[in-house]
């Protein structure tokens, strides 16, 4: 046995280095077949941004580190020039129009600018992998482990994400190690764990907001670990007051280690805005006197329980960590006021409370979804596996339930991404098919369909991951019926439709697109079009067959346009559809346009029912 055991080690490494190969293959190719999204100038632009000035009032609703990572390659190789100081947009910190400027400005600068950003978060993909099976393996051995590895290698939702230029994808590292390290720490109480558990967490904080519910997860986790590693403290034979001592002495030393993690947390996630101290007013001001919003400074004020007194009290005092606090502020006003949400062929003004519920079984593979859902029950009444890593299971089951919660609350419903932190502790409770398929044989051809079927559905895929839908979302209607956003439609398709063009030698084509202005960006001859008469215009100006392509998100209607026209287009028969999400459809002199159309712009109101 122990001359086969290095053998083993060997093999499973392999394996192991065969599938990080094989998503980061897929990832890179998927990388360079996107076209910009809709976020990423602003990202690419907010990280250069803060190296060259250290002022992250910006975009203060992303913390700075994702964004530091992304503009390293800029500061490192190409130095490009900062919008000019000149441009009005600094003064609302307009940071969107901003990263536009930055990287359309200059095309051929501007796309590798785009690529070493976007290979910096691929990067991640190696560790993400390597915490997942470490901690798949210790649940569940290596079989277990390869399992989740294999699930990781071909997920679309991780491969679409890990070649995108957005914290999203590096926040799902940094929570996952976070909580591997947390595990770490009560089942190994050391201050080398809880100095690195800090670390991970002020880490994860300092990528995106999202992580702060790591926070109540941690206080539950220790405080059940402290209860269980002194269940004892109670002896039938001592006296009240001596039980009241030892009570006082364990909740004095929770306290201290929460504390003691807490200024761990603090001082890295200050290293990471730089020791920056400011005034919150001095963050917030410039964009709501810009917008002139009252009300975006009452949701402000009352995004938080007392918010609007710690406001008035803080608001021009200067803090630490003031634009993580002034963020916070932001986008915690943003997710209660939320947004128009498309989701099963319906409008919600204001998002929908089961919306990323309902999400993740959209788009979650079907073969992730069985194989979870399994090994959650399977978990949930074994005795055994509980007594066995009860830390570890407890930890990994607490946040999927903690975001699943907290998500039911948001208003701001734009897409799974925002998903992205549970997805690989789902791929590593997935691993708990590992025990099962090495006893029973028809369990294991189970799990080799499923896998096949994961393989299928991934490969079909492969060049527009954003927009994929599990095969039974799929089957019961289109993506355009299903949900809108940077679930479907995040602007990714512009160089296959410049690659259509071209192999259709069409010259200029017109339309409505979610993200402005790249078209320029990838030297395509595009017009926009807002009404019937327009397009009647160029009908009749037209000598022969033309081209109009109107994205997903218009012909759902959460964003304003011409009802007349997304009703007529929803009417109509697509000549061709790029990447789930772009409708071309084919006009001529002949084609036959609405007698009496409407004219009014869609008001987020129903319009979605017309799907």
């Amino acid at each position: 046995m122990t001359e086969t055991l290095p053998h083993i080690k060997r093999t499973i490494n392999v394996y192991l280095s065969v599938l990080i190969g094989v998503f980061l293959f897929l990832a890179l190719y998927n990388l360079l077949v996107t076209s910009v999204t809709m976020d990423e100038p602003d990202h690419c632009f907010s990280g250069y941004y803060y190296w060259r000035t250290g002022d992250f009032s910006m975009e203060p609703e992303n913390p700075p580190l994702a964004e530091l990572w992304l503009g390293l390659g800029s500061v490192v190789l190409i130095q490009p020039e900062l919008p000019s100081t000149s441009s009005a947009f600094y003064k609302i910190r307009d940071a969107y129009s901003l990263g536009k400027e930055f990287l359309y400005s200059n095309p051929i600068q501007g796309k590798f600018l785009l690529f070493l950003s976007r290979l910096l978060v691929l990067l991640f993909a190696i560790p993400l992998a390597i915490v997942i099976f470490l901690w798949s393996r210790k649940l569940w051995g290596p079989t277990g482990a390869l399992i989740s590895v294999f699930l990781f290698a071909l997920e679309p939702n991780l491969l679409a994400y890990s070649g995108i230029a957005s914290p999203d994808f590096i926040s799902a590292f940094f929570i996952l190690f976070a909580l591997y390290w947390l595990d770490r720490f009560v089942t190994s109480p050391r201050v080398f764990t809880l100095f690195l558990t800090g670390f991970a967490v002020a880490l994860a904080l300092a990528t995106k907001f999202s992580a702060l519910l790591l926070i109540p997860v941690i206080i539950i986790v220790l405080g059940v670990w402290k209860i269980k590693h002194h269940q004892n403290i109670l002896l039938p034979s001592e006296q009240s007051g001596v039980a009241l001592l030892r009570y006082s002495v364990l909740l004095a030393d929770y306290f201290l280690m929460l504390c003691s993690g807490a200024v761990i947390v603090f001082f890295v996630l200050w290293a990471v805005y730089f020791f920056e101290c400011r005034t919150v007013a001095g963050v917030i001001d410039p964009s709501l006197s810009a917008k002139g919003t009252s009300l975006e400074i009452a949701l402000l004020k009352r995004s938080i329980p007392l918010s609007s007194l710690l406001l008035k009290m803080f608001y021009q005092v200067k803090l630490p960590l003031a634009s993580f606090i002034a963020g916070y502020l932001k986008v915690n006003a943003a997710a209660q006021s939320g947004g128009p949400t498309f989701l099963l062929g319906h409008i919600y003004p204001a998002g929908v409370w089961y919306y990323f519920p309902v999400i993740f079984l959209l788009k979650t593979p079907l073969t992730v979804l069985l194989l979870f859902f399994y090994s959650l029950f399977t978990i949930l009444r074994t005795r055994e596996l509980w007594q066995a890593h009860f830390y570890q299971l407890f930890i990994i089951i607490l946040f999927i339930a903690c975001y699943f919660l907290a998500s039911l609350f948001v208003k701001l419903n734009i897409g799974y991404r925002h998903l992205l932190p549970v997805l690989p502790l789902v791929l590593i409770l997935c691993g708990a098919i590992g025990k099962v398929i090495t006893q029973q044989k028809l369990a294991k051809i189970i799990c080799i369909l499923l896998a096949l079927l994961l393989a299928w559905s991934t490969l079909r895929s492969t060049g527009n991951y954003i927009g994929v839908f599990n095969c039974a979302a799929e089957a019961s209607r289109s993506g355009v019926q299903l949900a809108g956003d940077s679930n479907l439609d995040w602007g990714q398709y512009m160089l296959h439709l410049k690659r259509w063009m071209t192999e259709n030698n069409c010259e200029k084509i017109y339309g409505r697109l979610f993200c402005p202005n790249s078209y320029e960006f990838y030297d395509i001859n595009f017009e926009e079009i807002d009404s019937m008469k327009q397009l009647r215009e160029i009908q009749r100006k037209g000598n022969g067959v033309f081209y109009v392509a109107v994205s997903a998100t218009y012909l759902q209607g959460t964003r304003r346009w011409d009802a007349g026209l997304r009703k007529m287009f929803i009417q109509k028969s697509p000549y061709i559809v790029i990447d789930k999400a772009l409708y071309i459809y084919r006009f001529s002199r002949d084609t036959r346009l609405p007698e009496r159309p409407e004219s009014t712009l869609n008001d987020h109101n129903g319009y979605g029912d017309l799907m």
